[in-house]
């Protein structure tokens, strides 16, 4: 098969993930910070270095303020609710995941929030003028995408946490298309909370996922329960990660986890992303010069790593069908972002079709596909 559905989940994994997870089925990993057997203290150590690992590759100095969840999803919950409180004014982008807008549109549809979205010029990128004016309303919190899961855009956050942070607004950042394609300093951006899977670009098991807050930022737990630490106490610990980690962890995903980090940080996330520009630049311009194919996201030096089509022959459904007669894996849809599809205007359409290569793809693969989408567009 080959598999261009990274921007869902990556494919294959770092090269000893699988391994990882059997060592911690296979060995003793009890439940962490619970017990003094050695039991325990492997899984708490595990956590410990996982944790120090994903400081190291995302810029961050706290690594004790990085709580482990389930997935992007998870934290993106954990973030907002933790935050959003009745009267809010909330600003956000129009080309966000429903991780992000299923739940500003029920805080807004239950009147607890006013909720403004900026406008995108022609290139993606904000339009300033409408992010000036949205800014000038004084929201109380952003939440923004570091890209899009369907357009593959690179957001230029440094400039919009900056001027959020120009009128003391909190910001969230979704990074579940960003963290490990292209270099991030979390710190040096200064968001207030930063969210990000480990199963796409950081090349860990699905089912794992972390949440950092910033030391200048505090949240509310949504989830209580269990931590380990303060037993004779029936409130939730106030310090972190205890604060946002209740319940036993996913310790299995979370050791594939830590050798995907160390795989990332020997290799460097320059190197991966040097790599997969050039997968990008084959797949763009391969499909560009086929007649009879719509392109609608960024070119390659401005992308994380996705591009969305759409054929003029058929539907989005034919030409996904004929590919997946061909062995290729790709992913047509809405991609769980209508709203980036109403951007876009491929909407009504139903959608588009998604390419994402990732770090393992060769360029053979990407010219076989080009082939065989060539080879549908003329037959």
């Amino acid at each position: 098969m080959i598999y261009l559905d990274n921007a869902a989940t990556s494919f294959p994994k770092a090269p000893g993930v699988n391994k990882a997870v059997l060592e911690t089925l296979n060995s003793a990993y009890g439940n962490a910070n619970r017990s003094s057997h050695q039991a325990a203290i492997n899984t708490t150590m595990l956590l410990l270095e996982t944790r120090e690992f994903l400081a190291d590759l995302l810029g961050i100095k706290y690594e004790d303020r990085i709580a482990f969840t389930l997935n992007c999803t998870m934290a993106l919950n954990m973030a907002i609710q933790g935050t959003v409180e009745r009267g809010m004014r909330v600003l956000t982008s129009p080309i966000e995941h429903n991780s992000v807008m299923r739940i500003l549109r029920d805080y807004e549809q239950r009147g607890n929030i006013e909720l403004d979205i900026f406008d995108l010029d022609n290139n993606f990128q904000p339009d300033w003028n409408s992010f000036d004016k949205a800014i000038e309303s004084k929201p109380d919190l952003l939440v923004v995408t570091a890209g899009s899961n369907v357009i593959g855009n690179i957001m230029p956050l440094d400039i919009i946490i900056s001027k959020a942070k120009s009128i003391r607004c909190r910001v969230i950042v979704d990074g579940a298309q960003a963290v490990g394609h292209i270099p991030i300093s979390v710190d040096e951006l200064g968001a207030d909370v930063f969210c990000f899977p480990g199963h796409k670009g950081l090349l860990g098991p699905t089912g794992t996922g972390a949440i950092y807050v910033s030391p200048n930022t505090e949240l509310r737990p949504i989830l209580f329960g269990g931590t380990g630490s303060v037993s004779d106490d029936e409130l939730q610990p106030d310090f972190y990660p205890d604060l946002l980690e209740s319940g036993t962890h996913n310790i299995h995903g979370i050791a594939g986890l830590k050798r995907a980090t160390e795989f990332l940080l020997s290799e460097g996330i320059d190197s991966i992303r040097e790599k997969k520009l050039k997968l990008m630049k084959l797949l763009y311009n391969g499909i560009e010069a086929i007649d009879g194919i719509r392109i609608y996201s960024t070119k390659p030096e401005e992308n994380l790593g996705i591009i969305s089509i759409v054929p003029d022959k058929g539907t989005i459904a034919d030409l996904t069908s004929y590919l997946d007669r061909n062995d290729i894996a790709v992913r047509m849809g809405l991609h769980c972002a209508p709203s980036a599809h109403k951007t876009m205007k491929t909407f009504s359409g139903g959608g588009t079709v998604r390419l994402s290569p990732g770090p393992f793809t060769t360029e053979t693969e990407i010219t076989k596909t080009l082939e065989i989408i060539e080879r549908y567009i003329r037959s």
